[in-house]
């Protein structure tokens, strides 16, 4: 089974075309996967740059579709916003992603002052 990719590195599934295009067969692909998004979530936090950029908007999709998916994630996507110089894709699609799920608790306030720091951003 070919792994996902979202480069062009020979002897992976490769998704071409447009980028919306891209995101919405890798949304397909992944369907009701665990595995698979797990897969894209691990990219999206150990990628290189563009990989990381490229992943975020169809993991929020495949988030928004299957919240249930980030249960097991929820800290390491927080954890991941706490980071410094983040691009404005994963930040907005990080957000996407928090606007669909239940945040636990425990995570509220981390999350409440996130998103204050992103809205007093002057980046």
């Amino acid at each position: 089974m070919k792994t996902l990719c979202l480069n062009n590195e020979p002897g992976r599934r490769n998704f071409k075309g447009t980028f919306k295009k891209q995101c919405d067969k890798i949304v397909k692909w992944i369907g009701s996967d665990r595995n698979k998004f797990n897969e894209l979530f691990n990219l999206f936090l150990n990628g290189d740059n563009r990989t990381t950029q490229r992943a975020a908007w169809p993991l929020s999709y495949s988030a928004v579709i299957h919240p249930e998916f980030m249960n097991n994630n929820f800290e390491r996507l927080i954890n991941n916003l706490k980071k410094n110089g983040l691009h404005d894709s994963i930040k907005r699609n990080s957000v996407r992603v928090l606007q669909a799920v239940n945040i636990p608790e425990e995570y509220e306030g981390d999350v409440m002052e996130l998103c204050f720091l992103f809205i007093n951003s002057v980046e």
